[in-house]
């Protein structure tokens, strides 16, 4: 079975996969707009992780990136670029890593994500449509890829029995700039006022917030995020990112075979 993974655990390991140094910790002293203490930090010495890149997941700070302007030994005090709103306080779980800033490495996990959108489908379902009298042209639900079924909602409210599917010989999906689910009038009664599930398979989604989940295989996701961070900082051929990208994209091409997921049901064209 799939194991959803969230954006900040894909962040930590493609940051240590790049560097081999990264540090999650939740601070406990030294609470500030622009500062807080570690004392398992107190082991490096001043400036140590002067320019590092981090990004707090858990707690009052959450989704907030920063840049380490200074480190002090004592306490483990760590000052940032940025001015939050309010104090950072024990809640704040974070991470660091040396060299790559974080909206670098988001933007190449979810262009990995782009890449193979279409073949780590994901089972969506939506009720979100409701029955118009006489209608019989309704929008596909958003990010749908495919539609295996349709059931319309019996008369008891968020209730879908096997006897309210229906006939897929009676619907189909019409393409265009805005694809339209099609019912037969002739042999589909759509009760007015009641809701459609609609059950299929959608895209894999992008990543924003820390806790957004992706199903896309973790293996090649972080390959393929590396070779794209590597893809990116090429500034000549036969440089040293020419090389640990094509070695990271012979990898992840390795594992994409594992992503694929067949579709069902109509494919949603546009």
């Amino acid at each position: 079975m799939p194991v959803a993974n969230n954006l900040s655990t894909v962040c930590i390991l493609l940051g240590d996969l790049l560097t081999g140094q990264q540090e999650v910790h939740s601070p406990g002293t030294d609470f500030a707009t622009t500062t807080f203490g570690v004392a398992a930090l107190g082991a490096y010495e001043n400036d140590y992780f002067n320019q590092w890149f981090g990004r707090t997941f858990e707690g009052t700070h959450r989704n907030t990136n920063f840049i380490v302007r200074d480190f002090v030994k004592t306490n483990g005090v760590v000052t940032v670029e940025e001015t939050a709103a309010v104090a950072y306080d024990a809640s704040d779980r974070f991470f660091m890593v040396p060299d790559y800033p974080i909206p670098e490495l988001i933007r190449a996990i979810n262009l990995a994500i782009t890449t193979v959108e279409h073949e780590a489908l994901e089972a969506a379902v939506d009720d979100n449509l409701v029955t118009v009298a006489a209608q019989f042209e309704y929008d596909v639900p958003p990010d749908f890829h495919s539609v295996e079924e349709i059931f319309l909602e019996s008369g008891t409210a968020d209730r879908y029995r096997n006897t309210d599917r229906i006939d897929t010989r009676h619907w189909t999906i019409k393409p265009g700039s805005e694809p339209k689910l099609w019912f037969d009038a002739d042999l589909v009664s759509l009760t007015a006022g009641r809701n459609l599930r609609v059950v299929g398979q959608k895209v894999a989604a992008q990543l924003v917030d820390d806790d957004d989940l992706t199903l896309v295989p973790m293996a090649f996701l972080l390959y393929q995020a590396k070779a794209n961070v590597h893809f990116g900082r090429i500034d000549d051929l036969d440089d040293s990112h020419d090389r640990k990208m094509a070695l990271s994209q012979v990898r992840a091409d390795s594992e994409r075979v594992r992503v694929r997921k067949a579709a069902r049901g109509l494919t949603v064209n546009y």
